[in-house]
């Protein structure tokens, strides 16, 4: 199955053999569609309803493009030094998935959409730390 395949089938409650490992129920018990556990997921884990709460939660949020820029900023914040790790990366090379995996505009559009709010957080982070 490819990305595009398991993302539309998923909104579209057509995966009903496979099992994700998500409840598809909210926190009163209410049976809720399967997609609301990956619609704005960076939110939801963190708890936060609103991207630009996410400061009265959290004192600091890394963006992963932008790790060791944070980490020196970090730096100043906390007035210590942070070892940085200095061993070889190693990449995991699963041979049963492609080194590229390809994803229609529609379906990019369609994740842009359901994940707004995740975009964002993303955009509020990125704008409270560089100004961008």
């Amino acid at each position: 199955m490819t990305f595009d395949e398991w993302y539309y089938d998923y909104h579209h409650g057509t995966l009903k053999k496979l099992k994700f490992g998500w409840k598809p129920y909210d926190s009163m018990g209410d049976r809720e569609p399967a997609h609301f556990d990956i619609d704005d997921y960076q939110l939801n884990y963190i708890g936060v309803h609103n991207p630009t709460d996410v400061f009265q939660l959290y004192d600091f949020i890394f963006v992963s493009e932008k790790v060791e820029e944070q980490v020196t900023l970090l730096e100043k914040v906390l007035d210590f030094k942070i070892q940085r790790y200095e061993g070889e990366k190693h990449i995991n090379h699963n041979k049963n998935y492609p080194d590229v995996i390809e994803v229609s505009r529609e379906i990019k559009d369609l994740f842009r959409e359901r994940n707004q709010r995740d975009y964002e957080l993303y955009d509020f982070v990125n704008q409270t730390y560089f100004g961008e």
